[in-house]
């Protein structure tokens, strides 16, 4: 997904009238024009240091839509987006714009690369999703996705994981292979990228109460999902887990399972989060 900067033309058309300013009071020692050239270079450089505010202000008020391709694969491979009608299917797409422009995304190696835009659209539809309903649909803080080729050790947890959110750094980290494995084939593998968001969520809105998940057993998390609680703690790497983002990650991955076992819940969860 292409975001076009107007900050970046407006800079472009600053540069190039400061340049033919420059230029008259070289050749034509036009003094009087100075000052002129003085006000272009201050706006120029207050454009460049508010860049990412003007042009998140600027689609928020005029969004862009989304490229074809980035259409075409949330059409067959986020059926959330299929259910959307109208002015909530453009809320998400909007969203989904505005949350890529607003974050920033790095994929760290032996040197930091650039994230690919379908790649990002793809991880920005989970937040999306998730906070559609609210307002804050940049989770706060949040402002940081970070993505490793392999499990990662952190100072906070000083171990081998694969999905984490931290909260005083504003960062949100995955393994790779497993976010792409965990999106595309979810009924194999457990979906990181709604794990991450959740938890973030969670943290960020830490007034909603979410008691009413003490009633949902591991074995009932057995039977919506058909991952074993011991073995998803062994795939994340953690040695202990809340059991709340694996829940509602659940509720958002296996609703229909979870209807069928748990109607009551998914009743109290769509309160929250349905749209």
């Amino acid at each position: 997904m292409k975001i076009h900067s107007p900050t970046q033309v407006g800079m472009s058309l600053l540069f190039m009238c400061a340049l033919g300013i420059a230029y008259d009071v070289f050749i034509n020692e036009s003094e009087a024009l100075i000052n002129w050239f003085l006000v272009l270079i201050f706006l120029f450089i207050a454009l460049y240091v508010f860049k990412a505010q003007t042009d998140y202000w600027w689609h928020k008020e005029y969004p862009l839509p989304i490229e074809p391709e980035i259409k075409k694969w949330l059409v067959h491979n986020f059926p959330f987006y299929n259910s959307l009608e109208g002015e909530t299917k453009q809320k998400f797409e909007d969203r989904l714009g505005l949350y890529i422009e607003a974050r920033l995304f790095t994929s760290l190696g032996s040197k930091e690369r650039e994230v690919p835009e379908d790649l990002k659209a793809m991880i920005a539809a989970h937040a999306v999703r998730v906070t559609l309903n609210y307002e804050d649909f940049l989770i706060g803080d949040f402002d940081r996705i970070m993505m490793y080729k392999h499990p990662f050790p952190t100072p906070k947890h000083q171990y081998l994981h694969i999905v984490e959110t931290e909260v005083e750094d504003g960062v949100i980290i995955f393994t790779l292979d497993y976010l792409l494995n965990g999106v595309l084939k979810p009924d194999q593998y457990y979906n990181i990228a709604y794990h991450a968001y959740v938890e973030a969520f969670c943290k960020q809105n830490p007034t909603i109460d979410f008691s009413f998940l003490e009633t949902v057993t591991k074995d009932h998390m057995h039977l919506i999902s058909g991952f074993k609680v011991e073995d998803l703690l062994t795939t994340l790497g953690y040695k202990s887990l809340d059991p709340v983002p694996v829940i509602i990650t659940y509720y958002f991955t296996f609703r229909d399972n979870f209807i069928d076992l748990l109607p009551d819940v998914v009743a109290e969860l769509d309160d929250i989060f349905a749209v």
